[in-house]
């Protein structure tokens, strides 16, 4: 994991977001980038927890990175107003998809039922 802070690159769909939580959320939960097919807008949905499946900010214009992506520094620069406000921008993580699934049993999911 890569504080957001730090991470240089951009955040395209499918991208993690791992914040501390507060009331009414869980003490951790996660935040994944999706885009709006036909579009090219992006949205941070909640995917953890009760709220998983809610939108949490469907995010400006400004925040695309050329056409295909979140800009990181937008929001970074964002996150207070375009952010989960209750986690400070220090302790939010960028999440590889790598480390997220390293723990799932490759097996399983290629088991048929």
């Amino acid at each position: 994991m890569v504080k957001l802070i730090n991470y240089t690159e951009y955040l395209s769909r499918g991208a993690i977001l791992k914040c501390k939580g507060k009331y009414p959320y869980e003490d951790t939960l996660y935040f994944m980038v999706a885009e709006q097919i036909g579009v090219q807008a992006y949205q941070l949905w909640t995917i953890s927890g009760y709220y998983a499946g809610m939108i949490l900010h469907k995010l400006p214009s400004d925040a695309n990175y050329e056409t295909y992506a979140v800009s990181t520094k937008w929001l970074v620069g964002n996150w207070h107003e375009w952010g989960y406000i209750d986690c400070p921008l220090e302790d939010v993580w960028v999440v590889e998809n790598e480390e997220l699934f390293s723990n799932l049993n490759i097996k399983m999911l290629n088991s048929s039922y």
